[in-house]
């Protein structure tokens, strides 16, 4: 049998998805779509991610630049409806010691970020 792939229109499917990846080892940033075989949820994918990307420069900014910085990036999200994102950061970042402390949650696994361009 084929798979059928199905939007994800609320809440209760939404984290029914969340919790399927995860107890299967894997995690799903912020799906939007299910993968459905035989009646059950087997895969899911995200068309829409909301992903935010930073950079201050060490030499010039202080740590209260960044954090205004950062209340401003999130003020914006929160004006146009996004709950929650994701930010890449690097290991050799500043910032990669407080990210956890920010609030961040790290993924599980090791994760690399790729990027294909659509013609």
């Amino acid at each position: 049998m084929s798979v059928t792939i199905l939007p994800i229109r609320d809440q209760e499917i939404y984290e029914e998805v969340r919790n399927k990846a995860y107890d299967n080892g894997h995690e799903v940033l912020q799906p939007t779509h299910m993968v459905v075989k035989d009646g059950e949820i087997i895969g899911a994918f995200s068309i829409q991610v909301s992903c935010a990307s930073w950079w201050m420069n060490e030499g010039k900014a202080k740590n209260r630049d960044s954090l205004q910085a950062f209340q401003g990036m999130e003020a914006i999200m929160a004006d146009r409806g996004i709950a929650s994102y994701i930010m890449p950061c690097e290991k050799k970042s500043t910032y990669w010691e407080l990210m956890q402390r920010m609030g961040y949650k790290i993924f599980k696994g090791e994760w690399g970020i790729f990027h294909k361009q659509l013609t």
